[in-house]
């Protein structure tokens, strides 16, 4: 039995047996909303993080599975309820959520139940200002994730905000994670969920502090169990973000779930974790992955272009032919959504887009083209385990000879063989057709900036020269940005010249 005949028919055995009750058991106790206390606004620091710019009152989350009749299906619902102090104006960002929103095949998450407050004190009394959902803005990020946004109004110096909304979810097997650790300090943070026994979920904990584990409860629902565990911090201190380190999300304290097996009610048990070997055999099935690295005749145009030359001048004059004519809309993703011709037509797409491109032209052209996915820095590092949820971009591997070559064509400025920073984050994953390995992308150049001064010391005290800098790799690559989003080069200099107090540019020169 496939694994989604088989899902289906427990979600509707599930239905049948809770459609006469709810099957939410409530786990945890937490302030009821709108009821934050005058005495807490009238704080002008906090009592343990008394130099914080703004902590995290409270933050409390719970998953949990409810039985819908109308769809006859099981709903995962997650509802949050958090609440954040600003002491001065340097975390105002705070006072944006960002919520994403999966959808595919006509199935998807939907926000619902959101409200929330802005508390301010007005001549000695709370004010409270009300969020309106006609501030919710909605982000198209790929075709299978939006993104709603909204930022709450009225936050001064002082004021608290205080949010709680929930997101009902048709995929039943996917939970979300729970971040306890901020980038300011947290005074408590609990995670509960409510889970039906059916579901055997592998639970992983990550970060320096550890947190409180709740005892496990077990809440007979008709003729099967609901599995209820929770856990809490409080009290953690800011999250640091360092130059250089990858995601924040890889350090911070944190707890992720993915769904191990399902031991269905007529005994069968079925396990859901996947080798990357199932993994690449998915994605090369998939249509907007594999079918599409392989669409030949799509790309033909480009393959005839550039027969003359060496191997490696051909793959070069490729990669620039599809880095020039694609415009990256900054959306990343490791699949086609649009395919190999919608992405011609349109000379624009997300990073998948152009990157299959890239591999499908490369493949034309007779080159031994392997895709490798990964997680980008600002997505977090891949788990151990095998998982497709992590895979978030893909980029193109080129064998010529005993030489290997990394490329991704979406940024303007990059050489072929000159990845972007967002691309190495630990392992990534080489999908062969015969065989998958994991890999760590490392940079294969510097960032190397040569400073050479020919300086003479006038008799009114100043020093009159040539002063030559020389940038390569990753230095030069910062460089051509800067340049590119000057008005012109005059007003590039002028810009160089203010930085640097008591300097006067009488000439310049600048090469490549």
């Amino acid at each position: 039995m496939s694994h989604c005949s088989t899902l289906k028919t427990l979600l509707l055995v599930i239905g049948l047996l809770c459609f006469s009750s709810s099957i939410f058991s409530q786990t945890q106790k937490e302030p009821k909303f709108g009821k934050i206390k005058l005495s807490q606004l009238q704080k002008e620091k906090d009592d343990k993080f008394p130099d914080a710019h703004a902590v995290v009152l409270f933050d409390y989350g719970v998953s949990y599975y409810r039985y819908d009749a109308v769809s006859r299906t099981l709903k995962l619902n997650y509802e949050r309820h958090t609440a954040i102090q600003f002491f001065d104006n340097t975390k105002f960002d705070l006072a944006t959520f960002e919520i994403p929103l999966y959808h595919v095949s006509g199935h998807g998450e939907t926000l619902r139940k959101i409200k929330a407050y802005t508390y301010n004190i007005v001549d000695g009394e709370m004010e409270r200002t009300k969020f309106s959902k006609k501030d919710i803005v909605k982000e198209k990020i790929t075709d299978y994730l939006d993104k709603k946004k909204f930022t709450l109004t009225n936050v001064k110096e002082g004021s608290i905000i205080e949010v709680k909304y929930s997101v009902a979810s048709d995929f039943a097997t996917y939970m979300k994670p729970w971040y306890f650790q901020r980038k300011v300090p947290v005074r408590y943070s609990e995670y509960n969920i409510d889970v039906p026994e059916f579901f055997i979920f592998n639970k992983s904990m990550s970060g320096y502090f550890a947190p409180y584990i709740k005892p496990v409860k077990k809440n007979s629902r008709n003729d099967y169990l609901m599995i209820s565990q929770g856990w809490a911090m409080k009290n953690l201190p800011a999250f640091e973000e360092e130059r250089y380190m990858r995601s924040y999300k890889n350090y911070i304290s944190k707890i992720e779930f993915e769904l191990r097996s399902i031991r269905y009610p007529w005994g069968e048990v079925e396990n859901l974790i996947k080798s990357w070997e199932d993994i690449r055999d998915d994605l090369y099935r998939n249509g907007d992955f594999g079918k599409e690295i392989k669409k030949g005749k799509k790309v033909e145009s480009i393959v005839e272009q550039f027969k003359e030359g060496s191997e490696k001048e051909r793959m070069v004059a490729i990669y620039e032919y599809v880095k020039t004519h694609m415009k990256w809309n900054g959306r990343k993703s490791e699949m086609s959504y649009q395919g190999v011709k919608k992405s011609l037509e349109k000379a624009e797409g997300t990073s998948g887009d152009i990157n299959i491109l890239l591999a499908a032209a490369l493949r034309k052209a007779g080159f031994k083209v392997t895709p490798v996915i990964l997680s980008t820095r600002d997505n977090g590092m891949l788990p151990y385990a095998p998982t497709v949820r992590k895979i978030n971009y893909m980029i193109v591997k080129v064998d010529i000879g005993d030489k290997t070559f990394y490329l991704d064509a979406t940024d303007d400025f990059f050489p072929a063989g000159l990845l972007p920073i967002r691309c190495f984050n630990g392992n990534a994953i080489i999908l062969g057709e015969k065989e998958t390995k994991k890999v760590e992308v490392k940079p294969t150049f510097g960032k190397k900036f040569v400073t050479q001064n020919i300086l003479n010391l006038e008799e009114d005290g100043v020093l009159k020269g040539v002063i030559k800098k020389t940038k390569s790799g990753y230095a030069a690559l910062d460089f051509r940005e800067e340049y590119s989003e000057a008005t012109d080069e005059d007003a590039f200099v002028e810009d160089l010249q203010n930085k640097t107090e008591g300097l006067t540019i009488e000439s310049h020169e600048i090469e490549n």
